[in-house]
C-alpha cells in the first residue's frame, strides 16, 4: 500500500489532490524540492551528486524479447520521492540507456536508472536520474510538460484493445495523466483516482548558471484505475503488462537546443514518438505479496 508524505520545512512542498480509490491510502502527490541526494536506495545530505546502484543489465534481455520479473512487497511505500524503503533494494532495476533521436556525435545522455515493484493496491515506479542542468517550470496539473525535464510511465494492462494508460511527471513533481490508444488517440479528461507522485531535486530548477546533481521521482499507479478485460483491473502473480518507461531530458532546452529522449528500446521511429506499440516490452508480476 503506497502513502504520500511531506518532506519537512527544509524543502518547497506542494500537492496534488486526486479523487479516492476503495483500499487506495493516496490521496495526494506530494511534490518536494530539497537538496537530498540518493544513493542507491539510501539517504544523503548535500548537494553530492547522486551514486546510482550498479546492477546486471536487464534492459539488454529487454531489447531481446525477454521479460522482466517485477517483484511483490508487502511493505508500506511512502511516496516521497526518496526511495529509501528496503523494498526498493529488492525492486526490479533497468536503465534507460538508448537514446533514439541522439544526433550522430552528440554527447552521451544522462543515466537514469528505474526501478519497479509491486503490491495488491499499486505497481510503483522509481527514478533516479542524473542531471547536470535541471529545468522544471510547469505547475499546473495536467498541463502540457514539453519542455521540462520529466519521465513517463505507459502502461497497457490490456493489450488486445491496445489502450494504455499515460502518467508523466517533471522533475519538480506537476502529473499529468491521461488515457491513450494506439495510435495517438488522446483522452485528457481521463483522471488516475489515487494516483500518487513525488519528485526530488537536488539542485536548482530553473538556474542555467549552476552544476545540479539530478533528481528522483516516485510513482504509484492504482490497478484498480486501469481496465482489463472490459472490467476494472486486479492484480495477482503472473499477470502480464506492458510497458513504456522513458524521459525527456530538457538540459539546455532555455537556449534552443532540442530534448534528450532515453528509454529500454527504441520504437524505431525518424521522430521522436513513444506513443506505438513498438516502444512497449512486457512485465510479470512475480512473488506474490502477503
Amino acid at each position: 500500500m503506497a502513502e504520500t508524505k511531506a518532506g519537512g520545512s527544509e524543502g518547497r512542498i506542494a500537492a496534488r489532490r486526486t479523487s479516492a480509490v476503495a483500499a487506495v491510502a493516496v490521496a495526494a502527490a506530494t511534490i518536494v524540492l530539497t537538496a537530498c541526494a540518493i544513493q542507491g536506495c539510501g539517504r544523503r545530505s548535500g548537494n553530492e551528486p547522486a551514486t546510482l546502484t550498479p546492477f546486471v543489465g536487464n534492459s539488454e534481455r529487454l531489447r531481446a524479447g525477454g521479460t522482466l520479473v517485477c517483484p511483490g512487497t508487502d511493505q508500506k511505500i511512502t511516496v516521497d520521492g526518496r526511495l529509501d524503503e528496503a523494498a526498493w533494494l529488492k525492486a526490479a532495476a533497468f536503465e534507460l540507456d538508448v537514446f533514439p533521436w541522439r544526433r550522430d556525435g552528440a554527447a552521451a545522455g544522462q543515466k537514469t536508472i528505474v526501478r519497479a515493484l509491486w503490491d495488491r493496491e499499486c505497481i510503483y515506479f522509481g527514478f533516479d536520474c542524473e542531471d547536470s542542468d535541471i529545468l522544471s517550470r510547469v505547475t499546473e496539473a495536467d498541463a502540457a510538460l514539453d519542455g521540462d525535464d520529466r519521465v513517463c510511465v505507459y502502461l497497457c494492462p490490456d493489450p488486445e484493445t491496445e489502450e494504455y494508460y499515460c502518467f508523466e511527471v517533471s522533475a519538480m513533481g506537476t502529473v499529468r495523466d491521461y488515457r491513450a490508444k494506439i495510435y495517438r488517440e488522446f483522452d485528457a479528461k481521463w483522471d488516475a483516482g489515487g494516483a500518487a507522485a513525488a519528485a526530488r531535486i537536488r539542485g536548482t530548477r530553473e538556474r542555467s548558471d549552476d552544476r545540479d546533481g539530478g533528481y528522483s521521482v516516485e510513482i504509484a499507479v492504482p490497478w484498480r484505475c486501469m481496465s482489463r478485460g472490459g472490467a476494472r483491473m486486479a492484480a495477482d502473480e503472473a499477470t502480464v503488462v506492458l510497458v513504456c518507461v522513458c524521459r525527456a531530458d530538457a538540459s539546455g532546452a532555455a537556449g534552443g537546443r532540442a530534448e534528450t529522449f532515453s528509454a529500454v528500446k527504441s520504437p524505431g521511429t525518424r521522430a521522436p514518438d513513444f506513443h506505438l506499440m513498438g516502444a512497449f516490452w512486457r512485465m510479470v508480476l512475480g512473488g506474490r505479496p502477503d
